[in-house]
């Protein structure tokens, strides 16, 4: 009878993505955490058409699509800086109030640069702060719900904030993982209407067996081409633990007064597992 019991419990065991993310982080095999059934063997399997190729020639094939897409976004974004000649002045910028606030053509304004002229006092003095909420799906049985905020500050530097909790629900257990990060941009382009913005900062994971800590780099670039739409993207690699983290965030939406609704996709990677999938986000200019 009790080996019975035993079966079944071990049959209705699931194997956990974020156990599985956690476990990297903390630099842990697997097997070590207890009450866990090892992954089930998965036979590799080469698609007929890639059976002759290379391993090497197979990654390059997929880091030039990744490269050329987000070269294509970049290239399409500082497009409509350029484009238009004088509707875009070289010179100092600020945050708006928020995107196309009073009349702006974006979400920066272009500052006077001599004391005599008008508007001189803004210079040393705009700031803006944005505060937002998103909620991603990751799988059927995963998601995630988040909070983030961004303060635009003078001299082109920004500091962000964002706190994450994924959920996932198991059968008889559920699992919890909680991520962090604080970091600093510095605007590298800036125009009326995009901004490229570079960066790095700290980055922090809970979960049910300890605390990790990391580090990462930024590249990030926001588009508002006409009102009221809205347009981002991100990318950020760095390392969480004894693991590595990859994320890259792409997003589209709208802004009216002050309230910004967004769609988008965003992958997170750590080490080997992805939670990636779609998210919705609600935010606000105070």
């Amino acid at each position: 009878m009790t080996a019975v019991i035993a079966l079944v419990a071990t049959a209705g065991a699931e194997e956990s993505t974020l156990r599985r993310a956690g476990d990297a982080a903390h630099g842990r095999p697997a097997e070590t955490r207890p009450n866990r059934s090892p992954p089930p063997a998965v036979e590799p399997r080469t698609p007929q058409a890639d059976r002759h190729a290379s391993p090497a020639s197979s990654a390059a094939a997929a880091d030039h699509e990744s490269d050329s897409g987000f070269g294509s976004f970049i290239t399409a974004g500082l497009y409509l800086a350029f484009g238009s000649g004088d509707d875009h002045p070289r010179g100092s910028y600020a945050a708006a109030r928020w995107p196309y606030a009073d009349g702006h053509p974006g979400g920066l304004v272009h500052l006077p640069s001599e004391p005599d002229e008008p508007g001189w006092p803004a210079r040393m003095s705009r700031l803006a702060l944005r505060l937002g909420v998103d909620a991603a799906r990751i799988e059927d049985d995963l998601s995630r719900i988040g909070l983030d905020l961004r303060l635009e500050l003078p001299l082109r530097f920004a500091l962000e904030i964002r706190g994450s909790r994924y959920h996932e629900s198991l059968v008889g257990d559920d699992a919890d993982l909680d991520s962090w990060a604080l970091a600093a941009t510095w605007r590298l382009l800036q125009f009326r209407n995009l901004a490229l913005r570079v960066g790095g900062g700290a980055l922090g994971l809970h979960d049910d067996v300890g605390n990790e800590h990391g580090a990462e780099v930024i590249a990030a670039l926001d588009v508002q081409p006409v009102a009221p739409l809205v347009f981002s993207a991100r990318v950020s690699t760095g390392a969480i633990g004894s693991a590595s983290r990859r994320e890259l965030r792409i997003e589209g939406g709208a802004i009216w007064n002050r309230i910004e609704a967004v769609v988008g996709w965003e992958c997170v990677t750590i080490e080997e597992v992805r939670l990636d999938g779609p998210f919705l986000a609600l935010r606000t200019w105070l």
